[in-house]
């Protein structure tokens, strides 16, 4: 039903702007152009948390201001965002929003030139391969910056955004009563590049054209109908009302849930947290090791190799007496089951005994 919606809406600001295309062809030019619009292009920038809005047309750039949308709430924001748009010269203008460039990974890909027919289609198969993301948990769009016609190849920059990242942005702009027709990414626009980056995936109606045409006969008809239609109006609007609170409730019930959910998962991962901080308490510091061997062996000892893994040490070197450490070592109380894990050997040149323990670390138990 939705998309129905959509596409008659659609027909219909197409029928207005035939229509109105019409009636300006029998204006006289010199009155017709008095009212032209050149339009322009308004572009919403994301920077940290400041949005600024940028206003582009014939050539020049006005910077219309910004705001830090952190600290202010939502109703200032609106307030705020809709003032400056208010500024902006009426017409055809391209709104788009544009990310901060940290929130996007860029990375350049050869492929053969036959992708760049169905360039965005392609980059989706490659996602996975090419990128740490799933193609269906992105926005991305790809440009080519490179092209090879004896190799039949193509270098392609491809530029992904996270879908959480650009919904709830695209979410906060449209509280603002601001609908973009584009989404790209601070700085990865340059204006040599031939053909814009978009990072929505380019959608249509799914209607055909004879269905669009037979919509906009039906508009021209009804035209002549609109001082009836006016009579509904009224009863239209109650029932957009009432539509629009539902929507309300559904959303705040919706948020709820939301609610809900984070606060179990943050407990579980609190929980989780606080395991591992007792985990990593009652591991002993390896100086502390350390210093425990420096005061146990004897000073005819010496280690010449130690390894830890997690609470097992093995330890190799040369002793004067190598069984008699075992019994050294067993009297501290941070270390127990104290055994040889090689045969002892006797070295003639040094006149000692090579040596090869392992024991292991007893924990901290908290009081």
């Amino acid at each position: 039903m939705a998309n129905v919606v959509a596409d008659i809406k659609t027909t219909a600001d197409g029928f207005f702007r035939w229509w109105f295309s019409e009636l300006a062809a029998i204006i006289p030019r010199r009155i017709s152009r008095l009212f032209r619009s050149r339009g322009g292009r308004l572009e919403i920038d994301f920077l940290g948390d400041t949005a600024s809005l940028v206003y582009k047309s014939d050539g020049q750039e006005h910077h219309l201001g910004g705001l830090n949308v952190t600290d202010a709430p939502p109703g200032m924001q609106k307030k705020v965002f809709s003032s400056l748009v208010s500024k902006v010269r009426r017409g055809k203008i391209v709104t788009i929003l544009r990310l901060p460039q940290s929130k996007a990974l860029q990375k350049r890909m050869i492929l053969p030139m036959a992708a760049a027919e169905n360039l965005r289609e392609v980059l989706g198969f490659e996602m996975d391969r090419q990128t740490p993301f799933k193609p269906e948990n992105v926005y991305y769009d790809g440009q080519i910056v490179e092209s090879d016609p004896h190799k039949q190849q193509i270098v392609v920059e491809i530029t992904v955004v996270p879908r959480d990242v650009v919904d709830e942005t695209m979410r906060r702009v449209a509280s603002w009563e601001i609908n973009p027709d584009r989404v790209g990414v601070v700085q990865v626009e340059e204006p040599a590049r031939r053909i814009p980056l978009n990072l929505l995936p380019n959608g249509s109606g799914g209607k055909s054209s004879r269905f669009k045409e037979w919509l906009a006969s039906l508009f021209m008809i009804a035209a002549l109908g609109l001082a009836l239609v006016a009579v509904f109006l009224p009863l239209q609007q109650k029932q957009n009302r009432m539509e629009s609170i539902a929507g309300q409730v559904e959303a705040a019930k919706k948020g709820a849930l939301e609610v809900n959910a984070m606060r179990s998962e943050l407990k579980a991962i609190v929980g989780s947290g606080q395991f591992l901080v007792e985990q990593h308490k009652a591991k002993r510091p390896m100086t502390l090791l350390l210093h425990e061997l420096t005061q146990k062996l004897p000073d005819d000892s010496w280690i010449n190799s130690l390894r830890v893994s997690d609470l097992k040490v093995s330890v190799s070197g040369y002793a004067k007496s190598a069984s008699a450490l075992i019994g050294v070592l067993e009297s501290s109380p941070m270390i127990s089951n104290v055994e040889f894990s090689a045969p002892v050997t006797q070295d003639t040149r040094l006149g000692v005994e090579r040596f090869s323990l392992k024991f292991t670390i007893t924990p901290v138990v908290e009081k």
